[in-house]
């Protein structure tokens, strides 16, 4: 079984079939170079059962900045800034949706346990 930890809401029912990807990206250093980021609480869960797709902007080409009470633009087309790390293919077991308001206004988190498919 793994326990997945999203930051944003999934509520994915039990019983259905998952994809799950894991996203990096290049992040420039303060002193030059850059390294590989890896964005372990915001994967790509796609319900396979209803095509739904849960997520943040990363694995989308989007707009750079959010306008004050306007959604942020993002395209259909994949973001070339990312890359898949990884993958997992699996039944959901347990979803347990979290709010919390005492640590920041609005946030939401996603617990999942995911049976992977052999």
């Amino acid at each position: 079984m793994h326990q997945i930890v999203c930051a944003f809401a999934a509520p994915i029912p039990l019983g259905h079939r998952v994809e799950c990807r894991w996203f990096s990206q290049q992040i420039e250093k303060l002193f030059g170079g850059s390294e590989a980021h890896t964005f372990q609480f915001e994967p790509l869960v796609i319900d396979l059962q209803t095509g739904i797709e849960y997520g943040t902007q990363r694995p989308w080409r989007h707009g750079s900045a959010k306008a004050m009470h306007q959604p942020l633009p993002i395209g259909p087309e994949p973001n070339p800034e990312v890359q898949v790390t990884h993958r997992l293919v699996g039944t959901v077991r347990r979803c347990r949706v979290i709010s919390l308001p005492m640590y920041e206004r609005g946030a939401i988190q996603t617990h999942l346990d995911i049976q992977p498919e052999q």
